[in-house]
């Protein structure tokens, strides 16, 4: 893979609240959007990094984001969001498509949440699903929608998605004590410092991107972390990095 380079995107998701109303449902292509070739050297690496709940003043004390995405590429001071809600967005970034074409509207059933993305058939055409058809090694680790894995098994891996590591049970916004779904086979995680969540998605993603390298395939690595949303713990070892540094307080009305 000596000609493949890397396509960093860094999504920054802003949950605050939305509406829409549903018009049509639009069916997405069944075709692969990059066609499948016999060299597949020159197709990009694409690693999507989805924070939840970042808001900007925290890129401030994050100077490796910047100068390693940001300022090596290009960042948006004006932009729109279809609906500020988490999972019709995560929806809308799976898809493609706006909330009112998704039919994801809320976090909950019955105007969204996992449960309606299945029931729905969303899974079945999704950026997953359209690279690994063009030949892409595909993973997604971290957070996947809102209410996964209710009313499925909890061992349930979507369409397009060659390697899955997703929290199905426990306490995955706490960093600690979560089980995970690595592939259809259930995974425990405690309360030492390696189990931390940001830091096992991490592992999992550059030991992925390292196999797929090695095996000379492009690859897709969808990175979602559940950092900063609340309660946000820190990681053991940065406990103190931020001793006099406060927290930003809306005042008093």
């Amino acid at each position: 893979m000596s000609k493949a380079f890397f396509t960093l995107i860094f999504a920054l998701v802003f949950v605050f609240s939305g509406c829409s109303s549903p018009i049509k449902q639009w069916v997405l292509p069944t075709e692969p959007l990059i066609a499948p070739t016999a060299d597949l050297s020159s197709h990009p690496n694409i690693i999507f990094i989805l924070t939840d709940d970042l808001d900007m003043a925290g890129l401030d004390y994050m100077p490796k984001v910047k100068s390693l995405l940001s300022n090596q590429g290009v960042s948006f001071s004006n932009y729109l969001i279809s609906m500020a809600l988490c999972c019709p967005s995560r929806s809308c970034i799976l898809r493609g498509q706006y909330p009112h074409n998704t039919q994801i509207l809320g976090n909950q059933p019955p105007r969204g949440g996992f449960e309606r993305f299945h029931e729905l058939g969303n899974e079945e055409s999704t950026v997953g699903v359209w690279l690994q058809a063009a030949g892409y090694r595909t993973t997604l680790i971290g957070k996947y929608l809102n209410g996964y894995p209710r009313t499925v098994e909890t061992t349930h891996v979507p369409p397009g998605w060659d390697e899955w590591y997703s929290p199905v049970k426990g306490a995955p916004y706490r960093q600690f004590k979560y089980t995970l779904n690595e592939n259809g086979k259930l995974v425990d995680y405690g309360t030492k410092s390696e189990d931390y969540g940001t830091d096992v998605y991490t592992n999992k993603a550059l030991n992925f991107m390292g196999r797929s390298i090695q095996a000379g395939q492009p690859f897709f690595a969808f990175i979602s972390v559940y950092a900063p949303h609340t309660p946000a713990p820190a990681a053991p070892r940065h406990k103190t990095l931020f001793n006099d540094v406060s927290v930003p307080r809306s005042l008093p009305s």
